[in-house]
C-alpha cells in the first residue's frame, strides 16, 4: 500500500538523519578520551580511527532508540499537522493499520541492536581493551624524555639527549621482564627504529651486563651494535578477565571457579539487560504511535498528544534504567526489566486495537 510505504519512507530517513547526527557529536566528543594515546604514547592516525571504530557498536546500542524516538515524533508531528492521520482513518484503515509500518521499523532496529548487543559490542569492547592496553605498551617508549629515567614494561630507559630524529645518546637501560635475571646495557649511542607498529633501539658501542639471581654471577658482553626489543611480548591477553560489557552471551552463562559472587552477580545482571535494552526500540515505536492514535484528533490538541507520547517514551526509559541499576545490586530485581517492557507492551497493543477514536476539527 501506498501510505504504509510513505509512513515507513519519512520515519525512516528521518531516523536516519538523525541518528548520523547522534553519531557524529557523541563519537567526536568521545574522543577526548583517546587524545592521550595520541599525545602520550605516539600512536599514529590509522591506529587511532582504528580504536575510534571499536567504539561505534557500544554508541549505536543507545544513539539507534534515541535517535529513533526523535524520528517518530518529527514524522507523527508531520502527519498530525497535514491531517493525513485524519484522511488514513476517514478511509475505514483500523489504528493498527496505520502503526503497522512504525512497528515494523522499530522491529527492524531491535533486530539491529540485538546484534550490536549479542555479538557486535562485545566483540569491539574486547578489541578495544587489547588493543589500548597494547599501543600503550608498544608506543610508550617513544615519548620518554632525554635526562629523565622513563619506566615502563618492567624496562627503565635514560638517555642524555635526544633529536628530532629519534638519534639517542648516552643510553642507559635495565630490564627486569625476566624473574631470573636482571638485564643492564649501556650504549653510546642509539636510534628508535619503528616496523610494523613494533618498536626497537638500535644501540652502538655498548656493553649487555646480565646478573643471575639464582647463582649471583654476572655475564658482561661487549658489543658494537645490539638490537633491543621494547615491545611487551609477555602479554597474555588470554588470561584476561574480561568485564561484563567485554562477554559473549554465552560467556556470561559460564563462570570460572575463581569468579567471586560480585562477578556472578554482575554478569546475570548484564546478560539480562542484553535481552531487555534491544527492546527500547519497539516498544518506543509502540508507545508513541499507541498514543497518538488513540488521542482526539484536533488541532488545538495536537502539542498535547506529542508531549504525552514524549513523556510515556522518557518515563518508559527511565524506569527500565532504574531497573539495570536495581538489578546490579541485587539479581532479585532481574524480572522487573521484563515487568517493565511487558506492561508497556501489552498497554500500548491495548491503546492501538481500540477503534473508537474522535475526529475534532
Amino acid at each position: 500500500m501506498i501510505y504504509k510505504s510513505y509512513i515507513l519512507k519519512n520515519s525512516f530517513l528521518n531516523w536516519l538523519a538523525t541518528s548520523f547526527i547522534l553519531i557524529i557529536l557523541i563519537w567526536f566528543s568521545r574522543a577526548i578520551a583517546f587524545l592521550s594515546l595520541v599525545t602520550e604514547n605516539g600512536i599514529n592516525i590509522k591506529d587511532f580511527l582504528y580504536l575510534f571504530i571499536l567504539i561505534l557498536p557500544w554508541i549505536l546500542i543507545y544513539i539507534l532508540p534515541i535517535s529513533f524516538l526523535i524520528s517518530l515524533i518529527l514524522s507523527l508531528n508531520k502527519l498530525i499537522i497535514s491531517n493525513e492521520i485524519i484522511i488514513l482513518k476517514n478511509c475505514g484503515l483500523s489504528n493498527f493499520k496505520i502503526a503497522k509500518s512504525i512497528i515494523s521499523l522499530g522491529i527492524f532496529i531491535t533486530i539491529i541492536v540485538y546484534f550490536l548487543s549479542f555479538y557486535l559490542m562485545p566483540l569491539a569492547n574486547k578489541k578495544l581493551r587489547i588493543s589500548k592496553n597494547a599501543f600503550k605498551d608498544n608506543y610508550t617508549n617513544i615519548s620518554f624524555a632525554p635526562q629523565t629515567f622513563e619506566n615502563f614494561n618492567n624496562i627503565t630507559i635514560y638517555s642524555a639527549t635526544r633529536d628530532e630524529n629519534n638519534n639517542l645518546q648516552g643510553l642507559f637501560i635495565s630490564d627486569k621482564n625476566n624473574s631470573d635475571y636482571n638485564i643492564i646495557i649501556t650504549a653510546e649511542t642509539g636510534k628508535l627504529i619503528i616496523n610494523d607498529d613494533r618498536v626497537y633501539l638500535k644501540l652502538s658501542n655498548g656493553t649487555l651486563q646480565r646478573y643471575n639471581y639464582n647463582d649471583l654471577k654476572t655475564d658482561i658482553l661487549n658489543f658494537d651494535s645490539y638490537i633491543f626489543n621494547l615491545n611487551n611480548n609477555n602479554l597474555e591477553y588470554s588470561n584476561y578477565k574480561w568485564k561484563p560489557n567485554e562477554r559473549f552471551i554465552n560467556e556470561l552463562l559460564t563462570y570460572n571457579i575463581n569468579d567471586s559472587e560480585d562477578d556472578i552477580r554482575l554478569y546475570k545482571a548484564e546478560l539480562h539487560k542484553r535481552i531487555n535494552e534491544p527492546l527500547i526500540s519497539l516498544v518506543l515505536s509502540l508507545i508513541s504511535i499507541s498514543i497518538i492514535l488513540s488521542a482526539k484528533i484536533s488541532r488545538k490538541s495536537n502539542f498535547l498528544t506529542l508531549f504525552k507520547a514524549v513523556f510515556f517514551s522518557i518515563f518508559y526509559v527511565v524506569l527500565l534504567i532504574i531497573s539495570f541499576r536495581m538489578n546490579d545490586k541485587n539479581e532479585s530485581w532481574y524480572f522487573f526489566s521484563y515487568l517493565i517492557n511487558i506492561t508497556f507492551i501489552v498497554f500500548s497493543l491495548i491503546l492501538i486495537k481500540n477503534k473508537n477514536y474522535n475526529i475534532s476539527q
